[in-house]
């Protein structure tokens, strides 16, 4: 784990580190597949190259329960936005709140640093109740994917 581990209640981040290039598009995979094959349908050597040339290890926090890695997340600083690309949670840890706490934690970054957060969800994705809750809007959308944003 990084040498500055940053605790958010009962979980911790860390670094993504090249090790962990495998179990993470494995939970991406868990994660998305059926959402992607119902939008555009799912190629396991597209989506792996894809994966592994636009969400390199070093891009992700890994999120930590103890010693078990439960999930991820992506946050790029863009000029005028905070870019949520991704969050994931091994599925026996959605549901109990722990997104939540992470999302409330990148809230509070975009705070900090006076941004917005962006982030797209596929519309096969039923995750929308999920952010608009936490305050999130749709501002966009295309025939994939709903935008949404949160002001800080």
């Amino acid at each position: 784990m990084s040498e500055s581990p940053e605790h958010i209640k009962d979980l911790l981040l860390s670094d993504g580190l090249p090790a962990d290039a495998e179990w993470l598009f494995g939970l991406y995979r868990q994660s998305m597949q059926l959402y992607i094959e119902a939008t555009w349908g799912w190629d396991e050597d597209f989506q792996k190259s894809g994966f592994n040339q636009n969400l390199k290890p070093s891009d992700w926090q890994v999120i930590w329960r103890g010693e078990h890695r439960i999930g991820g997340f992506v946050l790029n600083e863009c000029s005028d936005h905070l870019r949520l690309a991704m969050i994931m949670l091994e599925s026996e840890y959605r549901r109990q709140g722990l997104g939540r706490k992470i999302l409330i934690h990148i809230q509070h970054i975009a705070r900090q640093k006076a941004l917005p957060v962006r982030l797209n969800v596929i519309k096969a994705n039923p995750v929308l109740p999920f952010y608009t809750k936490l305050g999130f809007r749709q501002y966009a959308e295309d025939e994939a994917c709903f935008r949404l944003q949160w002001d800080a």
